[in-house]
């Protein structure tokens, strides 16, 4: 073999995609269960997610679904590992703190971006998902409101909300 003449790398083996391995490659991608639970919930051993963990195309497939669920999706991982009752969360916010007053929150609104105040200070997870139609802050304000029981005199189409969303498909 000449020695200026490059060797091609072999090809990889066919990895026929199946319900299970694409199951695994989504829970692999949340990274919220160990590859013991992972395995199990897909009905497979632990060594044979290690064997796929280690195919080009499995890969590429996990590195795919995080790259395509970015951010969002681990802001939605966090918040549901947080959320879900398996820990104990402590949460301090800082009205809390007796060192915090309104004149140190007012300061951090000026120096920092609505975002990084909403989620950092007032606790809002949702703060940077773009797209919401009713933010998180004006749900938690409508909490405990009295509504209209029924049709009444006091109820008009006047004050009723109508929220269209525009968007290109």
């Amino acid at each position: 073999m000449d020695p200026q003449t490059p060797t091609l790398a072999p090809e990889p083996k066919p990895f026929p995609w199946t319900a299970r391995k694409l199951d695994a490659a989504r829970l692999v991608a949340e990274d919220s269960l160990s590859d013991e639970r992972i395995a199990a919930k897909v009905g497979i051993d632990r060594r044979q997610l290690t064997r796929w963990k280690s195919v080009p195309q499995f890969i590429a497939k996990v590195e795919g679904i995080i790259a395509t669920l970015g951010e969002r999706s681990l802001r939605f991982a966090v918040a549901r590992r947080r959320f879900s009752g398996k820990h104990e969360v402590f949460t301090f916010h800082w009205r809390d703190d007796p060192r915090k007053s309104e004149e140190w929150y007012e300061q951090q609104k000026a120096k920092k971006n609505p975002v990084t105040v909403a989620q950092e200070l007032d606790l809002d997870y949702t703060a940077s998902i773009e797209g919401i139609c009713i933010p998180a802050a004006w749900v938690r304000a409508a909490v405990g409101l009295p509504l209209p029981a029924g049709p009444s005199s006091s109820f008009s189409m006047e004050r009723i909300c109508l929220n269209i969303r525009q968007a290109v498909l």
